[in-house]
């Protein structure tokens, strides 16, 4: 019987964390709760519901390489190219301490 070396085992443990650390960043940080999939993490880190404008923004099928499609954080404290914590996030991705605020109001044209 052979021997596995020492570096097949680092290999396989290599392997393990990685499934690991997946799984862990892909956990429900919240119980189901109703409303639209996304939210919008503020800079200050506050997050908020989403418009029917922001809505229809990431409803809308852009071509991969598109400049103009919306930003989604893989994570609630994960920052863009800019440093920036803002963002769209899947809602199950909010940590459950966090509270989800409603719509902010936008000026209107009279």
């Amino acid at each position: 019987m052979k021997i596995m070396s020492a570096v097949s085992y680092i290999i396989v443990a290599s392997v393990i964390v990685l499934i690991l650390k997946v799984a862990w960043n892909s956990r429900r940080r919240r119980p189901p709760e109703e409303g639209f999939r996304f939210v919008y993490v503020n800079q200050d880190g506050s997050v908020r519901e989403l418009s029917e404008s922001e809505r229809i923004y990431l409803e809308t099928d852009f071509e991969g390489g598109d400049g103009g499609r919306p930003y989604v954080k893989s994570g609630y404290k994960s920052y863009d190219g800019w440093g920036s914590i803002s963002g769209f996030i899947q809602r199950s991705k909010v940590p459950s301490s966090v509270i989800i605020g409603g719509v902010v109001p936008t000026a209107r044209p009279d």
